[in-house]
């Protein structure tokens, strides 16, 4: 992460964003951030904002909520058995 942050911004300042993943809220992993001067931006677990295919899913899964395709009734494709 280093090298590419290194590679990526020289040494100017950036803010590192994570997912709150376990892995990266241990304490181990919090001094390591520390202890290079990595700034982390503070997020709430489970922003939706992290994973914006979340919003996607949840607006597909509305919209068909009522729908049952009859798999018999599906157009086949041509060239397909």
């Amino acid at each position: 992460m280093l090298l590419s942050a290194d590679e990526l911004y020289g040494d100017g300042d950036f803010i590192f964003q994570q997912d709150l993943a376990p892995a990266y809220t241990a304490k181990s992993t919090k001094t390591w951030f520390s202890d290079h001067g990595i700034t982390v931006l503070d997020r709430p677990s489970n922003s939706p904002d992290l994973n914006p295919i979340e919003n996607l899913r949840g607006i597909a899964k509305r919209k068909m909520r009522d729908t049952r395709p009859n798999i018999a009734e599906e157009p086949k494709h041509p060239g397909l058995p």
